[in-house]
């Protein structure tokens, strides 16, 4: 089957598979949407912060560099930027 055709939980369950970083359930795969929710208002604005849950946050890196690990994830590869805003917000994806 064509990676194309995957549901997006498909394609988490093997990036989790292929990296220690990410929990194999369905509550990680809920928590990482959060995260790549958060990493889309990043990578689309100029502010210094983004709010998330009613509350707000510094954010930790640039928008290029949000692009960046959106990229590699659309690729199916884990990048470090989900686990810096895993800790940040406290979103357990482990």
């Amino acid at each position: 089957m064509d990676r194309d055709s995957w549901s997006d939980y498909e394609k988490y369950l093997v990036m989790a598979d292929n990296s220690s970083k990410l929990a194999q359930t369905y509550t990680g795969f809920v928590n990482f949407k959060d995260l790549v929710s958060i990493l889309k208002k990043i990578s689309v604005s100029a502010e210094n912060q983004f709010q998330f849950n009613g509350r707000l946050y510094d954010t930790p890196f640039t928008s290029e560099r949000a692009k960046q690990a959106l990229s590699n994830i659309d690729n199916g590869t884990f990048d470090r930027a989900i686990t810096q805003i895993a800790a940040l917000t406290k979103l357990n994806i482990y």
